[in-house]
């Protein structure tokens, strides 16, 4: 008896199901099949589902950029070589005390930095050389989930604390503007917030804190917007008044640019939706698949490499992936903690932990990938032979 997906079968329940009769009864015979072996139930693999199957496979290879499209563009977009490969485990911080929840790289100061922080309220400070511990701060209220550099900076004292979140803040970002800075935080509870300082009494003035990040209320005293040249920017709440939270004089946070008096137009936050959707859907470049396991409590993470011609992103499996920004292909794979040839250990991640936190950039004039994650390990990627 032959096999259910035999190709034998598969002709001959084409022949019998449109009703071929003579034709049938011949090829049954040249292929030594019996009537009672033809059957026509509805999970029998048919002519007709292998060339449906074929239609789906062609469709979504269409939408799928290959490694040799577009051959006559710049090279240059392509995944540049050296990449970082190499893992490096500081010392100084291996294993830290607790999982590693964030990374950065500081190429601003002198000398130039590693900056980790983890699960136990720490922010450590390594010199990107050496791997050297050079400073660690403790005196956190809770775990450092997300840390932004601002140049000139020492980072060993806590000069400013900002409560305004009423769950976990887990993005902040800054702009520089003019002498100052601007500050963003984004939390779990759904809010984001912009500081500036208040020129009058120079305390952190909180100009907007939206749910919907995309609908910029406004009032009548933004709507008269002064001189570009005079930088200021007043928005509130219809019903609330400005939050001011009081800041240490030690920072100086500058105040935003109110750019042109059409962003004071007051559109509907629906129609916003529409144009960014449409904008959003225009701005894709290419879909990736990185096919790196993950769960409901995975946290993404992904960083540009300096030249732009790819990303990393992270995975639950212990692994760090490389895509190509041009096709979306995962080019590189950074494998978690292995054995070497000699019997060692090689440095890495463990195998099936989450990494957390990724960083990527020049340090002392080096290409340098940055690794955390749950295995509390922070790991130093650097370009060279693996």
């Amino acid at each position: 008896m032959p096999s259910a997906d035999d190709p034998a079968l598969v002709v001959a329940r084409f022949l019998k199901a449109n009703s071929y009769t003579q034709t049938l009864e011949a090829f049954l015979r040249e292929a030594g099949l019996s009537q009672s072996s033809v059957s026509l139930n509805e999970d029998d693999l048919t002519i007709e589902k292998i060339l449906e199957e074929k239609r789906q496979l062609d469709a979504s290879l269409a939408y799928e950029k290959k490694a040799g499209d577009d051959e006559d563009e710049d090279e240059a977009a392509r995944w540049t070589t050296p990449a970082p490969t190499v893992p490096h485990a500081p010392p100084s911080l291996t294993p830290a005390t607790s999982n590693v929840l964030c990374v950065r790289g500081d190429a601003s100061s002198s000398p130039q930095r590693i900056i980790a922080t983890t699960a136990d309220r720490a922010i450590t400070l390594l010199s990107s050389s050496s791997y050297d511990k050079l400073a660690t701060l403790s005196d956190n209220d809770s775990p450092v989930l997300s840390l932004t550099l601002n140049n000139n900076n020492n980072y060993e004292t806590v000069v400013d604390r900002v409560r305004d979140h009423t769950k976990y803040a887990v993005s902040a970002a800054v702009l520089p503007v003019d002498n100052g800075i601007i500050i963003a935080t984004a939390g779990w509870d759904k809010n984001a917030i912009a500081f500036v300082r208040n020129p009058a009494t120079q305390t952190a003035f909180l100009v907007l804190s939206r749910r919907d990040s995309t609908y910029f209320p406004t009032s009548p005293e933004s709507r008269s917007a002064p001189p570009p040249r005079q930088h200021q920017l007043h928005t509130r709440q219809p019903g609330r008044a400005p939050v001011r939270p009081e800041i240490g004089g030690s920072r100086d946070v500058a105040p935003a640019a109110y750019a042109s008096d059409h962003w004071a137009a007051a559109t509907t936050a629906g129609a916003i939706d529409m144009i960014n959707t449409d904008r959003e859907e225009a701005a894709v470049l290419v879909h990736v698949a990185t096919m790196a396991p993950q769960t409901p409590y995975s946290t993404p993470a992904v960083v540009w490499r300096p030249d732009g011609s790819g990303v990393y992103v992270n995975g639950d499996d212990g692994a760090v992936r490389g895509v190509e920004a041009k096709t979306g292909k995962v080019v590189a794979t950074l494998p978690p903690v292995a054995a070497a040839g000699n019997g060692a250990s090689r440095p890495g991640h463990e195998v099936g932990t989450k990494v957390r936190a990724l960083w990527c950039g020049l340090l002392d004039g080096r290409e340098v990938l940055l690794s955390g994650g749950f295995d509390k390990r922070l790991v130093v990627w650097e370009c060279g032979q693996s």
